[in-house]
């Protein structure tokens, strides 16, 4: 006669129960996993198209530095920069140039020449370091920025040295460095261990607060002569 099953023993039904919640468990923590893989990555991408935003607007920038509309009339001035100046001893610089219709960094109507300053300030908004034009936030999260100026010494054309304080005859620069330090907004990072980041010779950190964060850099070779 067949034996028919009429119910679950105790310990049948608490081997079932952890399996459940062990399989509960794996589940939560693949979903977890998962979520802080997309959410790594999604900082990833924006912090990279951020820093190819930054170090564009300031390359295109410089290689407009002393353009001129008419050339009877040179532009005086056309590069400037100060050291240390800004937050976290970020550099500024100003750039200096002529346009047929003449608008600064922010789209607004300029005059002739067009000035664009470059500096990291401290947002009034979220507290956070940003990079500004002519006191317009461009950029957020970018907590520090440096230059070297690529000095002549030789006539040759080329940079024989690069400096961190602008020379005192920028007729001699022929090239600028510009390297970019950008943070997340979110924080992703596993690395905990306190990384330290070189810009051109200075130290950013050690930070402890899981951003992620990037160096970007460029060496851009100026076109137009500098005049003083």
């Amino acid at each position: 006669m067949a034996r028919h099953q009429r119910g679950l023993t105790m310990i049948e039904l608490m081997i079932g129960m952890v399996l459940g919640l062990l399989m509960t468990g794996l589940v939560i923590q693949i979903f977890l996993s998962n979520r802080q893989t997309s959410r790594f990555a999604e900082a990833m991408s924006m912090i990279q198209e951020q820093g190819r935003f930054a170090v564009g607007v300031m390359s295109g920038e410089i290689l407009m530095a002393g353009y001129r509309t008419n050339p009877l009339q040179p532009v005086a001035n056309p590069l400037q920069g100060a050291n240390n100046t800004g937050v976290n001893n970020s550099d500024s610089f100003t750039v200096r140039y002529q346009l047929p219709v003449p608008v600064d960094c922010t789209g607004a109507a300029a005059g002739n020449p067009v000035v664009n300053v470059f500096a990291v300030v401290t947002s009034g908004t979220t507290g956070r370091p940003i990079l500004t034009c002519n006191g317009i936030e461009l950029l957020d999260g970018v907590e520090g920025v440096q230059v070297l100026y690529g000095e002549d010494t030789d006539a040759d054309g080329a940079a024989n040295r690069y400096v961190a304080v602008p020379p005192a005859t920028m007729l001699n620069v022929v090239s600028m460095r510009v390297a970019v330090l950008l943070a997340s907004d979110t924080l992703v990072s596993p690395d905990t261990a306190g990384r330290s980041y070189d810009l051109l010779g200075q130290v950013y950190g050690p930070f402890n607060d899981k951003r992620l964060r990037r160096v970007y850099s460029t060496t851009v070779k100026l076109r137009n002569r500098l005049a003083q």
